[in-house]
C-alpha cells in the first residue's frame, strides 16, 4: 500500500456506508432516473421519483471522491446492467472528504477539482444526460438552528468547482445550496446535515423537479391559511 493509500485510508469516516436501490426491479424498460449521492439525495429519492413520475434508482456511498475504493463501488453497480436512464442526477462529494480543505489550499483544490472531473467523465462514458446537484448547507452540530459558517465557505468553494467543471461539459446544475439559504423558514435540520420542508411538503424535491423538468407545473409557495382551514374541514367531514 503506497502512503496516499494510507492516508486516504486513515482518513476515512468511522462509518462507510455503501446503497443501491431499484425501483420496480422487474421492469426493465421502465423509464428511470438515477440518482447518484450520499444520504441527503437517498432521502428525496422515493417523493422525487413519484413527482417526476419516473422510477428513481440510486447508487450511493459514504466514501470520499479520492478512496481507493470509490470506483469499485460504481464498477459493481453498472456491471451488467439491464436499466436505462434518461437522466442522471448526481450530488456528490460536498458532504465526505473533509480533509480536502479547497478554500484554503490550491494543492487540494487541483486535487479535488481532478477527483470531480474525473468521476463526471466516467459517468458521461455511460450516460450522458447528467444533472449536477449542488451540495446543501449544513448547521453546527451543537445547534441545529445556527448554521456552520466555517463549513459552508469550504462547501461552496467545493460548489464552486463542481459548476466549473459542469459548464466545461456543457452540464446543467441545481443550486440547492442557494435555494436553501433563501428559503431557510421552510427548512427545519434533524441533524448538522439532514433536514426536512415544513409549510410546504417535499420542498426540496419539488424544487429539483421543477429545475430539471420545467414542463411539469409545480407550486413551491407555501399554502394559504385559508386553504389548509378548509382542507382540514374537508378531511374532518370527509368532503371532495
Amino acid at each position: 500500500m503506497s502512503k496516499k493509500e494510507n492516508f486516504l485510508i486513515q482518513n476515512r469516516e468511522y462509518i462507510e456506508w455503501t446503497n443501491t436501490w431499484i425501483e420496480n426491479s422487474t421492469e426493465i424498460d421502465a423509464d428511470r432516473i438515477l440518482l447518484i449521492g450520499d444520504s441527503v439525495l437517498r432521502q428525496i429519492r422515493g417523493k422525487l421519483g413519484s413527482i417526476v413520475g419516473k422510477n428513481a434508482d440510486f447508487v450511493g456511498t459514504s466514501r470520499a471522491l479520492s478512496d481507493p475504493s470509490f470506483y469499485n463501488i460504481f464498477d459493481a453497480f453498472f456491471l451488467n446492467n439491464i436499466y436505462k436512464y434518461s437522466k442522471v442526477l448526481i450530488n456528490i462529494g460536498t458532504n465526505h472528504g473533509h480533509y480536502l480543505k479547497t478554500n484554503t489550499s490550491l494543492e487540494y483544490k487541483k486535487e479535488y477539482s481532478e477527483n470531480f472531473e474525473n468521476f463526471i467523465k466516467y459517468i458521461m462514458q455511460k450516460f450522458p444526460n447528467i444533472v449536477i446537484l449542488l451540495g446543501t448547507p449544513w448547521t453546527k452540530k451543537d445547534n441545529t438552528k445556527v448554521f456552520d459558517n466555517d463549513f459552508n465557505e469550504e462547501l461552496l468553494s467545493k460548489n464552486k468547482i463542481q459548476t466549473e467543471i459542469a459548464n466545461k461539459y456543457g452540464l446543467k446544475t441545481v443550486d440547492l445550496y442557494s435555494h436553501i439559504m433563501q428559503n431557510k423558514e421552510y427548512y427545519k435540520y434533524t441533524d448538522h446535515v439532514h433536514f426536512v420542508s415544513l409549510k410546504i411538503k417535499n420542498l426540496l424535491e419539488k424544487y429539483i423537479a421543477s429545475a430539471i423538468y420545467p414542463e411539469i407545473k409545480i407550486n413551491l409557495k407555501p399554502p394559504k391559511i385559508a386553504d389548509i382551514i378548509k382542507s382540514k374541514i374537508k378531511n374532518l367531514f370527509g368532503l371532495s
